[in-house]
């Protein structure tokens, strides 16, 4: 498990050649620690199997697109957070607080989000999420 030892949602998107078994050599392209919110994205927008398995799941490219956009709509218009990218609250999930921290990591979302998306040759590589805590 990367991170500290103190527990809590560890989230990565990671990325790997199409058809290639997952592997330890997977490249991260994001890491997340306590952002709830992304979490609470993904589970209400993809089929997101959230049974708490921990297992990697494929996001497209129109997923990351949406996350993109939903991401410039809460930095726009700060009153459609809850709305648009609710917090959810768990044991080790952290703040559930539409403050300075939570939209830090909108921002830090939407950035690297288009990053991938410019980077990302999604014809030969698939990006999935990765959860642990």
């Amino acid at each position: 498990m990367k991170g500290d030892l103190v527990m809590g949602l560890d989230m990565y998107l990671f990325k790997h050649k199409k058809n290639n078994q997952i592997s330890n050599n997977d490249e991260e392209l994001m890491y997340w620690r306590k952002v709830n919110q992304i979490r609470s994205w993904i589970v209400r927008n993809t089929d997101y199997n959230d049974d708490w398995d921990c297992k990697p799941f494929d996001l497209s490219k129109q997923t990351l697109e949406a996350l993109y956009a939903d991401c410039e709509l809460v930095l726009n218009n700060h009153n459609k957070a809850q709305e648009i990218m609710p917090t959810s609250n768990g044991f080790f999930f952290g703040s559930d607080a539409y403050d300075e921290w939570y939209f830090e990591n909108i921002k830090y979302t939407r950035d690297t989000i288009k990053h991938i998306l410019e980077t990302t040759d999604f014809e030969t590589d698939t990006v999935y999420y990765y959860e642990w805590w």
